[in-house]
């Protein structure tokens, strides 16, 4: 640390000069921007002005990351209807719907598994949990009213803390150059999708208000018709009310529909008012889906009641100021996780019955950034961010929802045993520093680091530095190195889930099983080295690179208590357990692999044209005992294919978009070698968007998902081909979706 802070103070008196506090920064850029429109048309349309990457305003082509920017007019033409469809078309992104129970989706970046890992902003305040849980992205994730989505690759510790190692993702909302606009979208498909997207913008005064939310549903499509020929599909026990589970036949004391249902549904707020240099912004979404996806329906049951709802609130209050070439910038947000109490499970873990869950987390969080432009060539910005957080993480089964405005308490299903409901209350201080110095047109060199100090797991720090260097006038390179860390939140260190049950009617109880939690948990370490070169072929054709290796150490491994940490002595809640289970940190992991994307673009007089084709490929090797003895990593389809366009002439646009994925691996193992996994058939999906303008920027659109009604799987945890349990192996998918809507503009 010593020696990075004597870095930064040599190249900042090197850098100074008598011009420290005569230059403006926003001449500054716009000097910079005017340089890229002095290029031609086609080619100034492959960089964008974006912040997220070094929080400070620069080119994307010039980022010291991997970054990638989904402009408005982008989304728009593709029709996305999430931010899930935006990262679908995206390098090095494995998106897998519909296949775990808790979090409905899984995104894979770069091999790292888990949404979890990488942070979602909205206008660079997060809005993903803010005590981390894995939560769905979808349709509560809506980017109908955003000006761009700017996507960083990587560790990104060194300057947005906690949990951002496999990259930032920043949702910029827009604004409108009138003084009074409103814009909205409703459509609807089969299935009884039915969607509606609202924008308005108003000014008042010095000030403007924004509005914008999100309201979808959607009833999935019949599981007989995508499962019939699966070997453990069995619905007998929906008209017979008996169940024949993988644990041998179970009668559940509730009474079954007979109907099978999956129901999901999502909605989204957001308010933002402008005052001069203040600004209040508000963002609530929610989502809800069937808690018994990609289990047989033999193993779980799958009726409308029987979901798993979650959602974040959010608020904040900031304000930016600028003197001359000083930019500060203060924020107070605050933040809910909840999960909603009619939460339940009723499946084979729990004897067919209800088992209700219930979370909740709070997070207050102060920040300052100071964005220094000292002059052209030298940038320094830096901050201090202090959090506090309160937990209350996701509770075993419990026999009945809770009523928060009651009190937090009830009894574990099945018993009448009090549940015990773990309080955690954490801070967070953290600082990060950065210098970006050009002393040329050729060499831009970054610097940076930041320090953490937890209340529960002690400090961090998480250094940065690379160089980006414009070869020449067609030629850029990036090398970048940086580390980063995976907080352990409260649901990976106090999540405990398992089952009692009485043979004397209560008077005492035994279990087979509980997972339990383990209060020494400690982060997840990350180092990545990334390489970038792009080339342009032509002012309208550009080739791109991208490569990386990533590091991981103390991965979070499910173990047995008595053999690791012995914590619990073989009883929890003071009666017998045969075996226990905790979280703890042993293992490691190495990640390689790299992308190469082509883009075209060209704008004529009445045509647009936006071609791009990438290839993916993802591999690594990971020792979860941590004693060398190395595997291949889980749910990654090692080569992905990614290509679309977007071509509009006219009135008339049209977007057809593949997504290829080649053979994938699952979590489980194959028999014969403990060091391969098990692998499931890849697939071709094609996406189709189709729209009409007419009149301005109204107009009518239609979306085809799955337009050649594949029939397919996608990874998921829990299948195992050679050991059949509970779960399906591979997660069956939706087929061929129609969606028409009207877009209007006032």
């Amino acid at each position: 640390m010593r020696q990075i802070c004597a870095l930064l103070c040599s190249l900042l008196l090197l850098a100074s000069n008598d011009q420290l506090l005569a230059q403006d920064p926003d001449n500054l850029f716009k000097e910079s921007l005017e340089e890229l429109m002095k290029q031609p048309v086609a080619k100034s349309l492959f960089d964008v002005k974006i912040t997220t990457a070094s929080l400070n305003e620069e080119l994307s082509g010039k980022a010291l990351a991997m970054t990638r920017v989904i402009t408005a007019e982008q989304i728009r033409l593709r029709n996305y209807q999430s931010l899930r469809d935006v990262l679908m078309d995206l390098p090095d992104f494995k998106v897998d719907d519909i296949n775990d129970e808790n979090s409905f989706n899984t995104f894979i970046t770069r091999g790292i598994v888990g949404q979890e890992k990488f942070v979602i902003l909205l206008d660079g305040v997060r809005i993903s949990s803010p005590t981390n849980e894995r939560m769905p992205i979808a349709e509560n994730y809506p980017v109908y009213f955003a000006k761009q989505i700017e996507i960083v690759y990587g560790s990104a510790s060194a300057l947005y803390g906690a949990d951002a190692v496999a990259g930032v993702i920043n949702i910029i909302t827009k604004t409108s150059a009138k003084n009074f606009e409103v814009e909205f979208a409703p459509s609807m498909g089969n299935y009884n999708t039915y969607n509606g997207d609202l924008f308005l913008y108003k000014k008042i005064g010095k000030a403007s208000l924004t509005l914008a939310g999100k309201y979808f549903q959607e009833q999935t499509p019949d599981l007989n018709e995508r499962t019939t020929d699966d070997p453990v599909f069995d619905l007998s026990g929906y008209n017979t009310g008996t169940f024949n589970t993988v644990f041998g036949t179970i009668t559940p004391t509730v009474p079954v529909s007979p109907t099978l249902e999956a129901p999901r549904k999502a909605y989204a707020v957001f308010g933002s008012l402008k005052m001069e240099d203040f600004q209040f912004n508000m963002f609530y979404n929610y989502l809800q889906h069937s808690s018994s996806i990609q289990v047989t329906p033999n193993n779980s049951i799958y009726n409308k009641d029987v979901l798993y709802g979650q959602g974040v609130l959010m608020s904040s209050i900031n304000y930016t100021k600028k003197l001359r070439n000083l930019r500060l910038s203060s924020s107070l947000m605050g933040s809910i996780y909840e999960m909603d109490p009619r939460t339940n499970f009723r499946n084979v873990f729990v004897g067919m019955a209800t088992g209700y869950k219930y979370a909740l987390g709070n997070e207050i969080k102060l920040n300052q950034t100071v964005n220094w432009q000292i002059n052209r060539n030298l940038n320094v910005v830096g901050g201090f961010t202090f959090e506090f957080f309160n937990s209350i993480p996701k509770t075993a089964d419990l026999s009945d929802p809770i009523n928060p405005r009651q009190g937090i308490q009830g009894t574990i299903t099945g018993t009448d045993l009090p549940a015990e409901f773990f309080q955690v209350n954490y801070s967070n201080i953290g600082g990060f520093a950065q210098i970006q110095y050009a002393p040329n047109q050729v060499f831009s060199f970054t610097l940076g680091s930041r320090y953490d100090n937890n209340s529960r797991f002690g400090t961090t720090l998480n250094p940065r530095m690379g160089v980006v260097v414009q070869a020449s006038k067609k030629l850029a390179l990036r090398l970048m190195y940086g580390s980063s860390f995976l907080a352990p939140s409260p649901l990976r260190t106090f999540e405990h889930y398992g089952s009692f049950f009485s043979n004397d009617g209560g008077q005492t109880y035994q279990s087979f099983f509980w997972h339990l939690p383990n209060p020494d948990l400690k982060p997840i370490q990350a180092k990545n080295l990334d390489f970038g070169a792009r080339y342009f072929i032509t002012d309208a054709f550009s080739v791109s690179i991208n490569s990386y290796y990533t590091w991981l150490t103390d991965l979070f491994n499910d173990k047995s208590d008595a053999d690791h940490t012995n914590i619990y002595n073989g009883q929890f809640l003071g009666w017998n357990v045969d075996f226990i289970e905790v979280p703890v940190n042993e293992g490691q992991q190495q990640n390689y692999g790299g992308s190469l994307q082509l883009d075209y673009r060209k704008e004529m007089k009445n045509t647009k044209l936006n071609a791009y084709f990438i290839v993916s490929y993802v591999d690594g090797r990971v020792d979860v005992l941590g004693d060398g003895n190395k595997a291949e990593i889980e749910l990654v389809a090692p080569w992905q294919i990614k290509t679309g366009i977007d071509f509009s002439y006219k009135s008339f646009s049209v977007s057809p978009r593949l997504v290829w994925v080649g053979e994938q691996r699952m979590n489980a193992f194959q028999a014969d070698n403990p060091t391969k996994r098990q692998t499931l058939d890849g697939y071709a999906l094609l996406n189709v968007s189709l729209r009409y303008q007419l009149y301005k920027k109204s107009g009518i659109f239609i979306n085809v998902f799955n337009a050649l009604n594949q029939k397919y799987r996608v990874s998921n945890f829990s299948g195992n081909k050679d050991n059949p349990s509970h779960a399906f192996f591979g997660a069956p998918q939706l087929p061929l979706r129609i969606q028409g809507g009207l877009q209007v503009n006032l």
